[in-house]
């Protein structure tokens, strides 16, 4: 019995010890993964340098973890830091060859620093590779728009619609670019159909139907900007006009709307993004003709 006892009494007297020296360690200190989550919470907070730490700190702990590369370059995109955002899905990419948020973060990217073949190359791969997926399916249309291929950006545009349905809130703009890009592809009867079919699902009497009856001849430039009530309506009438402007063949007057836009338009529109392009052609057809 005494030994009994003398064992319990060593053995109670270890584990008050051991609990004791647990309670001074602290709890356990992140892993790689938790770090990577609260990057992802901070990000959504909208800390965007607190996230790239925490982001920073899961790759030093796991330096082979994809997920945290893509997930920073993500965070350098909105700080538009765009050489280490391309570095880090670069990275990823060579960590895990079948991630496909890599080229799809890695396309937005190139496009943004004017590598427009390369951003192609990451569009097309990432749409191979997820050819469900809305937003890859956009930015596989920004990315044909931007480098010339006028032919395949509409289908991206058509394979968008089609996801998404009408009733989503991009898919009438979509129908509108996709107008533009067929008829730079010289495709004028298809370029009107999608113009059709876009009348039997928007409402007559919302935004952006007047964008529509102006692109199918019911209403004309003054009138549309009478309709456009607030600076991202403006960008976008502003956009289509000089795009009808243009492929009606009336250069001087296409280039005073998309240097409005350029000017006064909202940055954060995609339209901003093209009518940067299509002033440079402006500008490059303009020395071709002096």
């Amino acid at each position: 019995m005494k030994l009994f006892l003398h064992i319990v009494v060593v053995l109670f007297f270890a584990s008050d010890d051991f609990y004791s020296h647990a309670a001074e360690a602290g709890p356990a200190a992140p892993t790689a993964r938790e770090w990577n989550t609260r990057g992802i919470e901070l990000s959504r907070k909208g800390e965007a340098q607190s996230a790239v730490d925490a982001f920073s700190q899961a790759i030093q702990m796991a330096p082979k973890l994809a997920d945290a590369y893509v997930n920073r370059a993500i965070v350098y995109i909105g700080l538009k830091n765009w050489k280490k955002a391309e570095a880090d899905c670069t990275m990823a990419i060579k960590l895990d060859a079948d991630n496909t948020r890599s080229y799809h973060q890695r396309a937005i990217i190139r496009s943004q620093m004017g590598l427009h073949e390369a951003a192609f190359a990451d569009a097309s791969r990432a749409a191979r590779m997820d050819p469900t997926n809305p937003s890859v399916i956009f930015t596989r249309y920004l990315t044909c728009s931007r480098s010339g291929r006028h032919e395949l950006a509409h289908f991206a545009g058509e394979t968008y619609i089609g996801l998404q349905s009408w009733s989503d809130i991009w898919s009438p703009y979509m129908a509108f670019l996709n107008n533009i890009s067929l008829r730079r592809a010289g495709y004028e009867e298809e370029s009107r159909a999608i113009l059709n079919e876009a009348v039997k699902w928007l409402d007559a009497v919302k935004w952006p139907m007047p964008i529509l009856i102006y692109l199918q001849g019911g209403l004309d430039a003054e009138q549309l900007l009478a309709l456009a009530i607030d600076k991202d309506r403006q960008t976008l009438a502003h956009y289509y006009i000089g795009a009808n402007e243009w492929l009606n063949g009336n250069a001087a007057a296409a280039r005073i709307h998309f240097e409005w836009v350029s000017n006064n338009g909202n940055k954060d529109f995609l339209q901003h993004m093209l009518v940067e392009d299509h002033l440079k052609e402006l500008d490059s057809a303009g020395a071709d003709n002096q």
